[in-house]
């Protein structure tokens, strides 16, 4: 497996194994399957999962049947958000609700409390995202957004200091580099780019390229 990416046929562990092993509880209710592909050696290291190493970003991609949930609960040491990618999401944060579609994104800050339910007919796929509060790095905020690329658009080489970067393939096909690292990455892959690592990618398929681009920066 290559160093920043990660594709839905790279053998990664279910995060069940992290889930049980961690907190000894059983997933959440009508879960189907979840990878995580990035995270703080801090929190999956132990775990062998295959997941891309981050200082301090998540990131999870999460499957759950008609009627599946995770019950509110809340994070003293994280931002989270979720993306939706397929289904219909009832997301409560705090005592709002709301039903998200495909390309819906709730954020939630730090102390409050939150979870969703499956409320579609179908599969619900989302990405669980996080940024978390270590001592030893700055603190951070989650930005979410989805971008479309017409064909041959995507973005020149470039850098930053201030962030941690990951680029979700949601359709389209895509030619990413990072540092001397480059590939053809289809739907479901995904890039993570550390702080300081030059990267660009543009759309080298036959339809529009889109993506979700998640960022934890420095606040």
């Amino acid at each position: 497996m290559k160093k920043y990416m990660r594709t839905p046929e790279d053998p990664l562990l279910p995060i069940t194994v992290f889930w049980q092993k961690r907190f000894g509880n059983l997933a959440p209710k009508e879960y189907r399957f979840g990878r995580a592909l990035i995270g703080p050696d801090k929190i999956f290291g132990e775990y062998n999962l295959g997941n891309i190493s981050s200082s301090r970003m998540q990131f999870v991609v999460l499957t759950y049947a008609t009627g599946g949930s995770h019950d509110k609960h809340v994070h003293d040491d994280n931002e989270q958000a979720y993306y939706i990618i397929a289904g219909q999401a009832s997301v409560t944060i705090g005592e709002d609700t709301s039903v998200l579609g495909p390309g819906g994104v709730a954020l939630i800050a730090l102390g409050i409390p939150h979870g969703f339910h499956n409320a579609g007919e179908e599969l619900l796929s989302l990405l669980d995202l996080h940024t978390y509060q270590f001592d030893d790095v700055p603190p951070s905020k989650l930005g979410v957004a989805e971008v479309t690329y017409g064909l041959q658009g995507g973005v020149e080489s470039h850098a930053h200091s201030d962030r941690e970067k990951a680029y979700y393939i949601i359709s389209g096909r895509a030619s990413v580099k990072i540092g001397k690292e480059e590939a053809a990455l289809g739907a479901g892959s995904v890039a993570f780019i550390p702080r300081h690592v030059t990267h660009a990618y543009r759309n080298v398929g036959d339809e529009p390229l889109k993506l979700a681009v998640v960022s934890s920066y420095d606040v």
